[in-house]
């Protein structure tokens, strides 16, 4: 049993590496665009939603130093979401170095950048004097004692044992009644989101593309739009719907998650028989991917065994073609040259179409 829980924990924090590494991606879009437009109510919004999903989920899945480190961002853009302080360009530039450090701890390098870390720590404690001392947790939640009192949202973690499902337990029940509940709360979405991963696993493929389909749709929240929309047309090419999964992906702009929706293209030209194209794709996500969302060396993994085949992608296939002048005509000009691209030696030993 010792086993199967190590694995299962395993499980769940590469997933929060994945939810996490979405989630920086947003924060980092919305903190270049504050550099910009600082008064942005709409940016300074989602950067925080990011550094308060990055802390929640931290805390749920046990990753403590990230759930701690986070919460310091997280309390000096709750000043400025309410006014009390402004994004100025120094608080901007420690929010993109706290975005680095958590990026460092996410991939397993927080040792080396501690020193780093802790002083970033003291420069956004000096954004809110009066909160230098960790808040206490009180050891027990006491009702309100008047209905005058505000009202308050609260986060719940909810981490399943490894054998949930044998003792007769649904989650996706409890999901459905988050949703009916609390339906306009992008934690809905999450949970949608989370029931869809949830329906892969078991292989109910129908069953996660209708949820998934439903964030996409329905969505407030631009990034968990997005997010759903990727992992969707997964699903639909995992259903065997190349051409119906290209649609999905072409729906909508990509913004920060670019490279990832380059990656799932490159899946999908592949599945249709495009290597020269799939190869294309997934050169490009490797060379958008600023911010290590990808799984690079699964992708470069990809690239290798097409030119291991001989593949060349679209640009340099035509390329060759345009250099291939029968002989005695006229050599090609620089423009045209520049143009075309730089010609391989040697042009593919296969088409795209008749490769395997």
């Amino acid at each position: 049993m010792g086993d199967l829980e190590s694995i299962t924990r395993e499980k769940y924090a590469a997933q929060y590496r994945e939810e996490a590494s979405e989630r920086l991606a947003e924060l980092e879009d919305a903190l270049l665009d504050l550099e910009s437009s600082p008064g942005d109510l709409d940016l300074i919004g989602k950067a925080f939603r990011a550094m308060h999903t990055i802390k929640g989920s931290a805390a749920m899945f046990a990753f403590d130093e990230i759930a701690a480190f986070t919460h310091e961002m997280e309390t000096v853009f709750e000043r400025v979401r309410s006014g009390a302080l402004h994004a100025t360009p120094a608080l901007i530039r420690h929010a993109l170095g706290g975005k680095d450090a958590i990026r460092a701890m996410l991939d397993g390098r927080g040792a080396e950048t501690e020193a780093d870390r802790r002083a970033l720590v003291e420069a956004l404690r000096a954004y809110s004097p009066r909160s230098l001392a960790p808040r206490p947790v009180p050891s027990k939640v006491t009702p309100a004692a008047s209905p005058g009192l505000p009202s308050r949202t609260y986060r719940i973690g909810f981490r399943p044992a490894a054998d949930l499902l044998q003792n007769g337990t649904n989650p996706l029940t409890l999901i459905d009644e988050l949703r009916q509940d609390h339906g306009s709360s992008p934690y809905a979405d999450q949970a949608d989101l989370l029931a869809a991963r949830s329906l892969v696993e078991t292989s109910e493929l129908g069953k996660a593309v209708e949820r998934l389909t439903r964030v996409m749709k329905d969505s407030r929240d631009e990034q968990l739009h997005l997010v759903a929309r990727l992992r969707l047309a997964r699903v639909q090419l995992a259903q065997g719907n190349p051409d119906i999964a290209m649609a999905t992906l072409d729906g909508a702009a990509a913004g920060a998650f670019a490279a990832r929706f380059d990656e799932v293209r490159g899946d999908v030209l592949y599945a249709k028989g495009d290597k020269p194209g799939a190869l294309r794709a997934w050169r490009k996500a490797l060379e958008i991917d600023v911010d290590g969302s990808l799984d690079r060396p699964a992708v470069e993994l990809k690239v290798a065994d097409l030119l291991a085949d001989g593949v060349a992608d679209a640009a340099a296939a035509a390329s060759s073609e345009a250099g291939a002048a029968p002989a005695g005509a006229p050599a090609q000009t620089p423009a045209a040259s520049s143009e075309a691209g730089a010609a391989p030696v040697e042009a593919p030993a296969q088409t795209a179409a008749a490769a395997p």
